[in-house]
């Protein structure tokens, strides 16, 4: 018994009607190849691009958040 992918799709960008659509009937389009055929599966590639961000966004984070602190008040003492 072999399973069979089918897809959700939003009918419009507004909105939520989908329909449901056999893989057969999608294009794949390979990622990161000269020819079309061989390559690296856009969700494969989504799973790497996602990787990048989130190490990007620590580093980003690490980097601004000991500048970003918000500067201490000082207490005026009246000598008087």
């Amino acid at each position: 018994l072999k399973q069979k992918t089918a897809y959700e799709i939003p009918l419009r960008l507004v909105g939520s009607e989908m329909c449901k659509r056999d893989s057969d009937n999608i294009l794949h389009f390979k990622y990161f190849t000269k020819d079309g055929v061989s390559g690296i599966s856009p969700l494969y590639a989504l799973k790497d691009e996602r990787q990048i961000q989130s190490a990007g966004n620590k580093l980003l984070t690490g980097f601004l958040l000991p500048v970003c602190t918000a500067p201490r008040l000082l207490k005026s003492i009246n000598l008087i």
